[in-house]
């Protein structure tokens, strides 16, 4: 009865891996469950009496991949011996592993079915909750863990103001400043004391649309592509060497607020990957722009 169980397991496990290996070339439109059969080297049948249908048979295969890599990240990040920023790196250098392993092209396969299909949208939404709860669990754990500080600006000169700043930033050894929402132009004596260490993401492709609500700008100007930028903040307004830019195109049917929502999603993404350039490139040590 064990052996049966086990083989069971087995005839399923590589119905899942061949189904893997299809879709990435064929997509969820193009699965032959007849193919994914041939390449389990097993009858058709089995695919019938393993899951049923062709559909069922993806969204177990989504399940599968979905769990491998939870199980992943919850180990990860609750390993005591690495620091929340190793855990960070190592979890970051796993993306191309991602894209590798055929999962996100799985689960773009699955959110497009989803449209159209409540079945598939409701698995869907219970593995992506898995990530949530994961990096809610993470932001919580690092809050307890990262320093802030509260500085009045009120009644002072901007010079004052950032005088303050920089010396709370000496205080913490702060190597790299992200600014983010920072809706103040710095001072240039701050931005000459922390010279090509201060960075800043703006919702337009620089030179492009500077300033307040550059998406708006974008969508009332009738630019066809718009997009983010990650730059070096120099004494001017949205001005300075450019590390990343991201490009958004602009969709049928879009309004301000929808294409403002998408360059959203974007800059969370382009920051990251940014700031990672940057810290690859320099180590911890001091930053420049020689690489850009």
């Amino acid at each position: 009865m064990a052996r049966t169980a086990v083989k069971k397991i087995e005839t399923s496990t590589s119905l899942l891996e061949a189904a893997k290996k299809v879709l990435r070339h064929a997509g969820y439109a193009g699965l032959s469950t007849r193919e994914v059969a041939a390449e389990a080297g097993v009858p058709l049948s089995q695919i019938h009496y393993h899951f049923g249908s062709k559909q069922n048979l993806v969204l177990q295969l989504f399940e599968y991949l979905n769990a491998q890599l939870l199980d992943r990240q919850n180990k990860l990040f609750g390993d005591p011996s690495l620091k929340l920023s190793e855990q960070w790196d190592r979890a970051c250098d796993y993306l191309d592993e991602d894209i590798a392993s055929g999962y996100v092209r799985v689960l773009q396969e699955l959110i497009a079915v989803s449209w159209h299909d409540a079945e598939v949208a409701k698995v869907i939404r219970a593995g992506i909750m898995g990530w949530i709860e994961l990096i809610t669990g993470l932001a919580k754990a690092a809050e307890k863990g990262v320093p802030t500080a509260v500085i009045e600006r009120r009644g002072r000169s901007r010079e004052e103001h950032d005088r303050e700043i920089a010396a709370k930033i000496r205080e913490y050894n702060v190597e790299l400043i992200c600014l983010a929402g920072y809706m103040r132009l710095l001072s240039g004596w701050f931005v000459s004391e922390f010279a090509n260490r201060i960075i800043n993401i703006h919702p337009s492709l620089l030179p492009a649309f500077p300033g307040l609500d550059a998406q708006r700008q974008a969508f009332e100007a009738g630019t066809k592509v718009t997009g983010c930028t990650v730059h070096f903040v120099d004494e001017h307004l949205d001005h300075g060497d450019v590390i990343l830019q991201r490009e958004v195109p602009r969709l049928d049917g879009d309004t301000a607020e929808s294409l403002a929502d998408r360059i959203l999603q974007q800059e969370h993404l382009l920051y990251i990957q940014a700031i990672k350039r940057l810290v690859a490139a320099n180590g911890a040590d001091v930053i420049d722009n020689s690489f850009l």
